[in-house]
């Protein structure tokens, strides 16, 4: 897995849907590959800008 990425899976009855966040410069983008919708993203701190894709 590259430096920039972190992978996360969830897993429940409906099945796994991993979730994947990337960094792109002063970004970070985020996507799901599974059973589940992703509805939104929270981050805490100031400023964070979000790109849900």
């Amino acid at each position: 897995m590259p430096e920039r990425e972190s992978r996360t899976t969830i897993r429940d009855l409906d099945g796994d849907t991993t979730v994947t966040a990337v960094r792109d410069g002063d970004r970070l983008l985020v996507s799901a590959e599974g059973l589940k919708r992703i509805a939104g993203v929270e981050f805490t701190g100031p400023g964070v800008p979000v790109l849900i894709g």
